[in-house]
């Protein structure tokens, strides 16, 4: 080739496009991609500006399917009485601790009957479909940046990554698609064995205690919990641009070991 023929070196680079000149994944490849090819997706999707639809998008279908999936299971009587029963040792806790105080003398057994009736339907409320729904909602969000602003923080100042707080949402909102797996495996699960389940972790599989050191671990092997951690930590290495996904992936694990932990601690301290 002459160095000096200009249309046969424009013809070249017109063929083989720079890697910021490719096409964007729309959403619907970034939803298949994530669960199939993780790597592949966020690191396309990292040579482009971070877009909320990636991570809005998700949250909000995740919230409609699990409204759904809650309601249905709450039609099946076994799962529903198992509430009940769930409710009623609620009610024996606080039952005690009112018994305590009127043996001290802080309260009388009419007061007592009365808060009790209080209490029974601020919970029946508190937990009904409807209530369990808005909370849910709430949670979600609040769950969502929280998280998303810990992974955001480690990753630039412990992990000296390239990234925004924009590209760390993404990195945390596209992953929930998995979550939707999740909650179908749970519903199916708790249908086929008439029991409320509200993971997929071994301890749900077999009834175990969680407040117990051995409950605690057996939570911990959840394989949707552990696929959608690291997915969370490969997204999270492409769009901070960093060469070791291992780093970010021992990152997002420690946070959830940790952060459960603390939560089971308090749990068992205070419950």
């Amino acid at each position: 080739m002459d160095p000096t023929d200009t249309n046969e070196i424009s013809e070249q680079f017109e063929g083989s496009p720079p890697d910021n000149q490719q096409d964007e994944l729309n959403h619907s490849d970034k939803l298949i991609g994530v669960i199939s090819e993780p790597g592949v997706t966020f690191e396309q999707t990292a040579k482009f500006p971070p877009r909320a639809a990636d991570w809005l998008i998700p949250l909000i279908a995740f919230i409609i399917i699990a409204i759904a999936s809650n309601f249905i299971l709450f039609q099946n009587a076994e799962i529903k009485l198992q509430f009940v029963e769930m409710l009623n040792k609620r009610m024996e806790k606080v039952e005690q601790q009112m018994e305590e105080k009127v043996k001290s003398g802080d309260m009388t057994e009419a007061d007592k009957e009365k808060a009790m009736e209080q209490a029974r339907k601020g919970m029946e409320f508190m937990t009904g479909p409807t209530m369990r729904s808005v909370t849910l909602v709430i949670w979600t969000f609040i769950g969502f940046f929280l998280m998303a602003l810990i992974y955001f923080l480690l990753a630039k100042f412990a992990l000296k990554g390239e990234g925004t707080y924009n590209g760390t949402m993404v990195a945390r909102g596209l992953p929930v698609y998995i979550l939707f797996i999740q909650i179908i495996v749970i519903a199916i699960l708790s249908l086929v064995f008439e029991k409320l389940m509200t993971d997929s972790s071994l301890a749900a599989i077999l009834g175990t205690d969680r407040e117990t050191i051995a409950g605690y671990l057996l939570s911990r092997v959840d394989p949707f919990a552990i696929w959608f951690y690291s997915v969370v930590g490969i997204g999270l290495a492409k769009m901070f641009k960093s060469d070791s996904t291992v780093k970010y992936i021992v990152m997002v694990f420690a946070v959830w070991i940790i952060g459960d932990l603390i939560l089971f601690l308090l749990g068992t301290s205070f419950g």
